[in-house]
């Protein structure tokens, strides 16, 4: 496993962000929609518990936090202050990155993300009705969503 991906809840600001651990390059990337001082301390504390809790055996002589480079992904979009929309933002850097897509550079409608979003849940939620699935073990495989890339400048390719 090259990258683990973790949704990180900063619960001092009631917000989320994704941090991309590495423990072959030891770093941590963190994709985060609001970025100020103060409020990247708390992200930091965050990011502290994760790593004290989950230290992987192979790092165990070093401290707690040494062992990983903490990287802050700054060319992302950010969303406006005072809006409620990290969870959007936060399920739009994860999917793009686990597609191998970069991050989009561009401007970035958290609505139109929603709209799709439920767009694939509702149509999801139709192929179980139809297949009479009860569960989703009994339920059709999700479909797959595509990203057309339609100027490749548009977009970051991270790591």
């Amino acid at each position: 496993m090259d990258n683990i991906f973790i949704s990180v809840n900063v619960k001092e600001r009631l917000h989320w962000v994704l941090i991309v651990v590495s423990f072959n390059e030891r770093y941590i990337m963190v994709y985060d929609s609001l970025r100020d001082s103060i409020h990247d301390s708390h992200v930091l504390n965050e990011i502290k518990k994760i790593c004290t809790t989950y230290t992987h055996s192979k790092y165990r002589l070093h401290t707690n936090f040494d062992s990983f480079e903490i990287v802050y992904m700054s060319d992302i979009p950010h969303q406006p202050q005072g809006s409620l929309d990290c969870g959007v933002y936060n399920s739009t850097y994860a999917e793009f990155l686990s597609n191998g897509n970069g991050i989009l550079a561009g401007p970035f409608d958290p609505d139109l993300m929603r709209s799709s979003y439920a767009t694939l849940l509702w149509n999801y939620g139709m192929l179980k009705i139809q297949a009479e699935a009860i569960s989703d073990s009994e339920a059709p495989d999700k479909p797959m969503r595509y990203h057309v890339d339609v100027d490749s400048s548009e977009c970051i390719t991270v790591i």
